[in-house]
């Protein structure tokens, strides 16, 4: 029988997961939004207290839309 990890392609991961730059996660999440997804649901990236919030930060400020 084949592992968890052998029984996923790296397609399926490429087209559910996100991992990568700020830019990079901002540009998976427009290209998933303009396919209809409207509620992606992410994770906490690792690290410390400090580490993280920088992180959310960063990509918060990239998600802004401007009107």
């Amino acid at each position: 029988t084949k592992s968890a990890n052998a029984a996923v392609s790296a397609r399926l991961l490429e087209e559910t997961s996100i991992v990568g730059t700020v830019q990079e996660i901002v540009q998976k999440l427009d290209t998933w939004a303009a396919q209809g997804v409207d509620e992606p649901l992410l994770s906490m990236p690792e690290g410390s207290i400090d580490e993280t919030g920088t992180q959310l930060a960063a990509l918060s400020e990239a998600l802004r839309v401007e009107p």
